[in-house]
């Protein structure tokens, strides 16, 4: 994929791409504001990937296939915590793991993703998936529950600030503490519970306070 990208990329820019450009501009003439990384980008909060992109830019310069690469390092990320689950929840080898290694590889990395992996902003989608599959990692692991709790709330954070997608994690982050955790009792499983959801509430008012988006209203819905 990454050779087709090489061979076949083009460079068309798109209104999305110079949404983080402007980011870049305002802090060149030192007047970039936290306000800006926090502000809404049409239903989006994408403080990180804004920071992400700025990072890029400081790097790379105005070349913005090293957010393509982000992408790439993305999807790899998911695919070996995927990898990571599967050993720990089917204690097969890599030999005997070969369909479904097969199968995430392909849902990862098939032609579906073009448009993901071609898209140079479209790295902020994939932060709150990586995000979740670290979570379901974290949490089929041995380490212990709150600490598990702190990194699982640290990376739904970093997912939410991403992409309107990382919400959904608030939601879907608690089933593990309670499937995937035999050794925690009844009681551990509903502590966990109520300091996730007061972590989640608080993170939502703090995510819808002053949403007015930012976007220009040509291209804003």
């Amino acid at each position: 994929m990454a050779r087709l990208i090489h061979v076949y990329a083009v460079d068309t820019p798109f209104n999305d791409d110079w949404t983080f450009l402007e980011d870049w501009m305002k802090w060149k003439q030192g007047l970039l504001s936290v306000g800006d990384l926090f502000s809404a980008h049409m239903e989006h909060r994408v403080t990180v990937a804004r920071a992400l992109a700025l990072l890029g830019h400081w790097i790379g310069g105005s070349d913005l296939r090293w957010q393509n690469a982000y992408t790439i390092l993305l999807l790899l990320g998911m695919g070996w915590n995927l990898v990571h689950v599967l050993r720990r929840t089917s204690g097969r080898t890599f030999e005997q793991s070969w369909l479904p290694l097969v199968l995430m590889s392909a849902a990862l990395f098939c032609s579906i993703q073009w448009q993901g992996l071609l898209w140079p902003i479209l790295f902020e989608a994939y932060i709150p998936v990586f995000s979740l599959t670290l979570c379901l990692r974290i949490w089929l692991s041995e380490v212990k529950p709150w600490n598990a709790l702190a990194i699982s709330v640290l990376a739904v954070l970093a997912g939410m600030w991403s992409f309107g997608n990382g919400l959904i994690s608030w939601v879907l982050v608690p089933a593990l503490f309670w499937l995937c955790r035999a050794d925690l009792s009844l009681r551990q499983r509903w502590q966990l519970t109520g300091v996730w959801f007061a972590c989640a509430i608080t993170a939502g008012v703090l995510y819808s306070m002053n949403f007015g988006n930012a976007a220009p209203a040509q291209f804003s819905y």
